[in-house]
């Protein structure tokens, strides 16, 4: 807490130093959760004094939180880049459900670790609010859906829930069986999570 005094007001922005802290936080969270993580184990992965750590974050908890922003800002810039209102909403719900799919296997400790965020009590309310808007655009599509009577009429935080385990346990199975991501196998999680879903 006395060096978070000391250094509040020394805040150089060095966008090299703020990715190398997000990425050994990243790293540390997928190997000791986040109730392992401190200030220090930081500081350590990333070869940084604790000094240069507390000029740029106060608490493992603000880094928390600025890593889970970027993450979350960057992920639905991802998602839904492909997104476009005059499609259909199977249209939407493909080109959202291929890049989701795609990253979830190739960004998986990212993933884990927004998740990870997700179910704890280190978000601040910037985060939750970022949160709700990151799923803005899902939660209007499914409602364009139900209108349309394409799927079924549940809540929108269950059709969400069910859809992300869904594809969570598909790609759980392919790493299990070392097998890789294809095209064929991002259709078939497609076509069970629509069928599914379909009213």
């Amino acid at each position: 807490m006395l060096l978070s005094i000391i250094f509040a007001d020394m805040k150089p922005r060095d966008p090299q130093k703020i990715e190398r802290i997000h990425q050994v936080t990243l790293t540390l969270v997928s190997e000791i959760g986040l109730a392992g993580l401190t200030m220090s184990k930081i500081g350590k992965a990333a070869k940084l004094g604790m000094g240069t750590i507390y000029t740029y974050f106060e608490s493992k908890e603000e880094i928390i939180n600025s890593l889970y922003q970027f993450l979350k800002r960057k992920h639905a810039e991802e998602v839904y880049v492909n997104f476009d209102e005059n499609q259909s909403f199977t249209a939407n719900f493909r080109a959202i459900f291929e890049i989701f799919f795609h990253n979830c296997y190739h960004q998986e400790e990212e993933y884990f670790f927004l998740e990870q965020c997700r179910t704890s009590h280190f978000l601040t309310l910037d985060s939750i609010v970022l949160e709700e808007a990151a799923f803005a655009r899902i939660n209007a599509l499914l409602d364009e859906g139900k209108a349309e009577k394409a799927i079924k009429n549940i809540a929108n935080d269950l059709l969400i829930g069910f859809l992300m385990g869904s594809v969570q346990g598909f790609l759980a199975q392919l790493r299990r069986q070392d097998l890789p991501l294809t095209k064929a196998r991002t259709e078939e999680a497609l076509a069970l999570c629509l069928d599914a879903i379909k009213s």
